[in-house]
């Protein structure tokens, strides 16, 4: 994903129409998996780095490629609404 696809709101611009110009592989895969806890927000991403809370209060920075977490931050309240990241 290069950064003019950036998805760094939900359902990804301004209009939140959810077009997202790239390319897609003919057939789509699962990745891998990664257990983080309770979400009913819609993950954003941007530079390979995807951004995601939880309803127990946690944000999560996840590298796409390393399948690995960048970092976390516990906020202490449950998160409900969907991230927007600002760059």
């Amino acid at each position: 994903m290069n950064n003019e696809n950036s998805w760094v709101l939900f359902r990804g611009n301004e209009e939140r129409n959810g077009i997202f110009s790239d390319k897609l592989a003919r057939e789509l895969s699962l990745f891998w998996v990664m257990e983080l806890g309770p979400m009913i927000s819609s993950a954003i991403c941007h530079n390979n780095i995807v951004y995601n809370s939880t309803i127990t209060g946690e944000i999560f920075a996840i590298d796409v490629y390393k399948k690995k977490i960048n970092w976390q931050k516990v906020m202490g309240s449950p998160l409900v609404s969907s991230l927007l990241l600002y760059v």
